[in-house]
């Protein structure tokens, strides 16, 4: 029988002579199996003894930390980024999901960029208003003797969020009744149908006098209503409203309909869970204010209280009026968190619109326990998804009053709406 060196040394690496070849081989397996029963002993690492005769001076050792659940296997990994995306509810056979902007759901709408009928050019190069400085004046509160509790910095130091529950509705939802006391629900051009999707499980109310509600559904309606009453077994109620068809709807009710006294859709216009977590508003705003007088399009009503008689509506902007921050404004200067960035650029590019008459000057969003100052559960959590809501991430967790404040509110221009 014939012999062969170790291809290290020449001689056996047990004991030193030669050996024949297969003397040699089981030496090795010998060597092999004592080291593989000592290292199961320990259990802390998994090994892999790769011979390779002549063409190596040393076995390759692969390992890795108990427990595993796999087979170990020698693998070159690339090095990546992973991106953790948000929870979505989505619906069978659609592309739409909680997390889809509403207002990217009505082609027709004017507060949007772009729109069918062709829609009026962006608020950034709308003319100013003959009477924008004075307008600005009252928004800001200096028109009146010092004390006096007029315009946003006399009202919680300006401009704060308003939010209210706002629901978006699969296909597959079923509907329950409802009825208006002040004519909103019916089949006419406006009204709200007599059988809406309202799923009794998940919406929450604010619990304010106002109780406002929005839902929308993919392929649908969005139905805005007014003092929003659950009655249980019975239908669902309301006190004013408006209806329209997604596919169809120019963000503005007809005249006597809608949620807010201008008939100006709340859901074409506010803040949504959905647009900041897209990373962007692509759409106007809507804001209440305590000083208005009268209305203007494209409203097509206003608000009994804003009726120009008395201070502060003499000299105030009539409800409908689109204010924006001028292109000199470096809205990424303000970015004490993510939503005031996002709402400086969209009032600069698609400007704010006068909605309704309220206590404080507020911006219009959905609905998140942090920036309502509210227990209501939040539409986030209501519509059965996991983690912390985009608007509370985006806002740092700031209170309403609070989180648009630094804001320059002062550089506003008031527009001529086309």
């Amino acid at each position: 029988m014939s012999t062969i060196s170790c291809p290290t040394c020449g001689s056996c690496p047990t004991c030193g002579s030669a050996q024949s070849k297969v003397d040699r081989h089981l030496t090795h397996l010998i060597v092999a199996a004592t080291l593989l029963a000592i290292l199961a002993l320990i259990g802390s690492i998994t090994v892999v003894l790769v011979y390779k005769p002549s063409t190596s001076k040393a076995a390759t050792i692969i390992y890795r930390p108990y427990p595993y659940t796999s087979a170990t296997t020698t693998t070159t990994v690339a090095t990546t980024t992973s991106t953790t995306a948000a929870s979505t509810t989505t619906t069978s056979g659609s592309g739409v999901t909680y997390l889809t902007p509403p207002a990217s759901l009505m082609p027709d709408s004017i507060f949007n960029e772009t729109n069918s009928n062709g829609s009026p050019p962006l608020a950034s190069t709308w003319a100013v208003s003959s009477n924008s400085a004075t307008y600005i004046a009252s928004f800001l509160g200096q028109n009146y003797t010092s004390g006096t509790r007029y315009g946003c910095e006399g009202n919680y130091g300006c401009v704060g969020i308003s939010t209210q529950p706002a629901y978006w509705v699969g296909s597959g939802q079923g509907n329950v009744g409802f009825t208006c006391t002040n004519g909103c629900a019916g089949s006419g051009t406006g009204q709200i149908a007599t059988s809406i999707p309202i799923p009794y499980s998940i919406v929450s109310l604010n619990g304010s006098g106002d109780n406002p509600l929005s839902i929308w559904q993919t392929g649908g309606a969005v139905d805005e209503i007014w003092q929003a009453v659950n009655n249980g077994s019975s239908p669902w109620s309301g006190t004013f409203g408006g209806g329209a068809s997604l596919s169809t709807f120019t963000g503005v009710f007809p005249s006597g309909y809608g949620r807010s006294a201008t008939s100006i859709s709340e859901v074409a216009t506010m803040i949504t869970e959905a647009d900041v977590n897209s990373g962007t508003i692509a759409h106007a705003l809507s804001i209440n204010l305590t000083d208005c007088n009268g209305w203007t399009a494209p409203a097509t009503r206003g608000d009994s209280s804003c009726n120009g008689t008395t201070l502060p509506g003499t000299t105030a902007a009539p409800l409908g009026t689109f204010f924006r921050f001028p292109a000199s404004v470096n809205c990424a200067s303000y970015n004490s968190n993510a939503l005031e960035t996002m709402v400086c650029h969209a009032v600069q590019t698609y400007g704010m619109v006068s909605v309704d008459y309220a206590g404080a000057y507020q911006i219009n969003a959905e609905q998140t326990p942090d920036l309502c100052g509210c227990s209501a559960t939040s539409d986030w959590t209501a519509e059965g998804e996991s983690g912390t809501d985009p608007l509370t991430t985006a806002s740092n967790g700031g209170a309403e009053y609070s989180v648009l404040a630094g804001l320059p509110w002062s550089s506003l221009q008031a527009l001529v709406y086309p």
